[in-house]
């Protein structure tokens, strides 16, 4: 008996130890070999020896925490809250059934009569839950079959001993203990099947969330990179938009200074004489407008001089009206090489006809500057077929400080006038009116 003893000791302590990994597994070893000891009456005799109270209630709390523990480990190690509720239920049932039966012994000292048939409903309770989780999957109800099986069928045959229904020898008054030891040792494999069951869902759960989170990383860099994709697009659209703005804006810009120059050439062509290149008409009366409203303004001289090319039709009827042109060409750049001030301004007045303005010009001022240019003119060299022809011109002056009612008319009337008298006086000279002073050659 005593080696049975030491052999559940030593099952329950390497069981024990791997029961460890499992809630309220190793209470229930210790309760049945407490149970054991009282049966075997090692506990009485090696254990608790002079304790009146184990003595006498030994038996009674053996049974109670066997099938207590007993219920507690069987919830925790076949997951019963993972199964139907019925066998819950019964569960609760047996476990509330021997927890209050351990509170009466322990507080009061009273245990119900019929113990013996309640732990063999318990067994039969524990039999067929398990073949019921067996049939639903449960894996560690294979273990739990096989281990409690033994256990329950030795515990049957010693409870049928103690009710008088089997006889009192070795294999009745032993066989709890030796299904003890039975159980033990399955359930050790079992729980050993389970830890390493358990570890390698674990170690499958740590693989999986480890490829899940390189699946995330891997989505989180490709996001990245789409990203920066998307950013480097973005880049690449808004420099190219700048580009093509800029180039527009240059192709705008150029095409207002085309449009500019254009336009000033227009302009330019609209005030100008396409034959001679000097001011036209139109320009001249503008100007001429103008510089007489800033005389009357400032009570400045403004002086006119208009030039006319003596025998000029008969100069066409001699040479032909292209050479005429040519004439007309070179006088033309002969008032403008005179012309040495930007105020002032040489204009085609019509025809053969010349007019010059100079603002802030008196009288003799004006004179000296037309008798320049009609020197220029006369010694102008004009060749047509090796032949020199020679060129000269009238010239009218008229030199007034604008009051308020004078008019461009006015003026050119006067110049007109001084012209007038210099193709009378002889032609190719200088005459000034107006009050400018009269010069002649």
């Amino acid at each position: 008996m005593v080696a049975l003893d030491n052999m559940g000791l030593a099952s329950l302590t390497g069981g024990g130890l791997n029961h460890v990994r499992v809630d309220s597994a190793l209470g229930e070893p210790v309760s049945v070999l407490q149970f054991a000891r009282f049966i075997t009456g090692i506990g009485s005799h090696y254990v608790w020896q002079q304790s009146a109270w184990m003595q006498k209630n030994g038996f009674a709390l053996g049974v109670n925490l066997s099938f207590f523990t007993a219920a507690l480990f069987f919830r925790e190690f076949l997951d019963l809250k993972s199964y139907t509720r019925v066998i819950t239920i019964a569960w609760y049932i047996i476990t509330i059934y021997w927890a209050l039966g351990l509170i009466s012994l322990i507080g009061f000292g009273w245990f119900p009569g019929f113990a013996l048939e309640s732990s063999l409903l318990s067994c039969i309770c524990a039999v067929i839950g398990t073949v019921w989780l067996l049939a639903l999957g449960n894996i560690s109800a294979r273990y739990y079959a096989v281990a409690w099986g033994a256990l329950l069928v030795c515990t049957m045959f010693t409870i049928l001993m103690v009710a008088g229904i089997l006889p009192y020898n070795d294999i009745t008054e032993y066989s709890q203990m030796v299904g003890f030891l039975i159980e033990m040792l399955l359930l050790s494999i079992a729980l050993a099947a389970r830890i390493n069951r358990e570890r390698t869902q674990r170690e499958l759960q740590q693989k999986n969330m480890l490829k899940l989170q390189m699946e995330i990383n891997r989505e989180r860099d490709n996001k990245i990179q789409a990203q920066e994709h998307i950013l480097k697009l973005e880049k690449e659209a808004k420099q190219e938009l700048e580009y093509r703005v800029q180039e527009r804006t240059l192709e705008l810009q150029k095409a207002m200074h085309d449009l500019q120059s254009a336009n000033n050439e227009m302009a330019r062509l609209t005030v100008t004489d396409s034959l001679t290149l000097l001011h036209n008409r139109r320009y001249f009366d503008e100007i001429l407008e103008k510089e007489l409203i800033r005389s009357n303004r400032s009570q400045q001289p403004v002086s006119l001089i208009l030039i006319d090319i003596d025998h000029f039709k008969q100069f066409n009827d001699n040479y032909g009206h292209l050479v005429g042109d040519e004439c007309l060409r070179a006088v033309a750049l002969a008032l403008k090489n005179e012309i040495s001030r930007k105020s002032d301004l040489a204009a085609r007045y019509g025809g053969e006809e010349f007019a010059v303005i100079l603002p802030d010009t008196n009288g003799s001022q004006a004179i000296t500057v037309a008798e320049n240019i009609r020197n220029t003119i006369q010694n102008l060299v004009f060749k047509h077929q090796d032949l020199r022809i020679p060129i000269s011109a009238s010239l009218g002056i008229a030199s007034v400080v604008a009051d308020k009612g004078y008019t461009p008319s006015d003026l050119i009337e006067m110049a007109d006038s001084g012209l007038y008298q210099a193709k009378n006086q002889g032609r190719n000279r200088c005459v000034a009116v107006g009050g400018a002073r009269k010069q002649s050659t």
